[in-house]
């Protein structure tokens, strides 16, 4: 893939396709003789413009968006360690105290793993979808939003980043599986913005100006 094309794509992703295209021009006419780091690190840091002048030029949006993920992120994860566990206890029932279940590691392990990549992509989509044009710089505020809330959090209940001995051991690491949430969020913000601008294509098919 010529380097211009990956760079219109990546710029894309932040901006209207003409204004990618336009920006793009004007980085290969000004970086001729600079070198492709020049180049490369031209494109990123327009990029990152792009997305802080967006944060800036709707912080109410982002400011809601980012409060309304955060509690979507933790109502659909505890809805969903709710529904998981309910259903092991009523169908596979192995008590082992008064009211103690036992999940067995296979099963705390595909809980773990659905909490960190499924719901967080699925905030992530729904959140960048409701922002219009912003979607990545919706699914970065969302992502600082959470990783300030559970520093905060660790802070305060003293569970700073280590691995837990109980009751399976090294299955979590904090900070391990915050930045793969993380992640999981920023491919959802960037699959909705993929899909947002295949509809637009689609519509200029459709309705030509």
């Amino acid at each position: 893939m010529p380097k211009e094309t990956a760079a219109e794509w990546i710029l894309t992703l932040v901006t209207t396709p003409d204004r990618a295209t336009s920006t793009v021009g004007d980085l290969l006419e000004e970086g001729s003789g600079r070198g492709e780091r020049w180049f490369w690190s031209s494109v990123l840091r327009t990029a990152a413009s792009h997305v802080w002048r967006d944060l800036c030029s709707a912080r109410g949006q982002m400011i809601w968006l980012a409060f309304s993920g955060v509690l979507e992120w933790w109502a659909v994860s505890w809805g969903l360690g709710t529904v998981v566990i309910v259903g092991w206890v009523q169908n596979w029932p192995y008590q082992i105290g008064p009211n103690s279940f036992y999940i067995p590691p296979w099963g705390f392990y595909g809980l773990l793993i659905a909490v960190i990549t499924a719901v967080p992509l699925l905030v992530g989509w729904d959140v960048a979808r409701r922002s219009k044009g912003r979607e990545l710089a919706a699914g970065f505020v969302l992502t600082s939003t959470f990783a300030a809330l559970s520093a905060l959090g660790a802070l305060l209940t003293g569970t700073t980043v280590h691995r837990r001995e109980e009751p399976y051991p090294y299955v979590q690491n904090d900070l391990v599986n915050f930045c793969v949430a993380g992640l999981f969020v920023m491919a959802g913000a960037l699959l909705s913005r993929l899909r947002a601008q295949r509809r637009s294509q689609a519509d200029r098919r459709f309705h030509p100006a």
